[in-house]
């Protein structure tokens, strides 16, 4: 039977539109089950606008630019041990590979580990460098545009008597786009970890 885990809340604008939204059981242990509830948005103004070419007037259907929050809920009521932060961690670092191949990246490698600061808490958020190509690609310069992706999980803060919860956010932005598109890859950054500091 589904188990009904509550939706993350994430602040976003109106650039923003939700493309999944989906309840999954992403994995089992012998010692717990972890159930995840999962949204996913593309920033469709972005991808509006370079994915109708100037030079030949064709349009993909290639997703530039993303954000997604899971709330993830164990089986078992206890507080979130180490060794089972540990290994959602790297559960999600391999699940967030599969969602970036699936929204058409490739070459996809993860490039380092670094600290994030959440408010008063600092958490590892892993980096990645991939590609996107348009499909069909509309013009040869933009066969290949160079990609950065973001994943980071942490825990909950829970009240008491309530279960804790386990968040897990991240996304992906151009480092480079046409240049009739208006995009400044250190705004897109910011907006990134901006949006996952907004994740509850």
């Amino acid at each position: 039977m589904p188990v009904d885990v509550p939706p993350p809340t994430v602040n976003l604008s109106d650039r923003w539109q939700l493309q999944t939204d989906k309840t999954t059981t992403p994995f089992e242990t012998a010692i717990v089950t972890v159930h995840a509830h999962t949204c996913v948005f593309t920033d469709i103004k972005l991808s509006a606008a370079i994915n109708t070419s100037k030079d030949t007037d064709t349009d993909t259907t290639t997703t530039w630019r993303f954000v997604f929050a899971s709330r993830l809920q164990l089986s078992r009521s206890a507080a979130i041990s180490d060794p089972i932060l540990t290994l959602v961690r790297n559960r999600a670092a391999s699940r967030f590979v599969e969602i970036l191949n699936e929204r058409g990246f490739s070459s996809i490698r993860e490039a380092d580990t670094r600290r994030f600061d959440r408010g008063a808490e600092t958490v590892p958020i892993r980096r990645y460098r991939a590609t996107v190509i348009p499909a069909p690609a509309p013009t040869e310069k933009m066969a290949q545009t160079p990609v950065e992706a973001y994943v980071t999980t942490w825990a909950q803060s829970a009240e008491q008597d309530q279960n804790q919860d386990l968040m897990i956010a991240g996304g992906a932005y151009p480092l480079s786009v046409p240049s009739h598109v208006h995009f400044d890859r250190k705004q897109g950054r910011t907006e990134l970890f901006d949006i996952i500091r907004s994740v509850e």
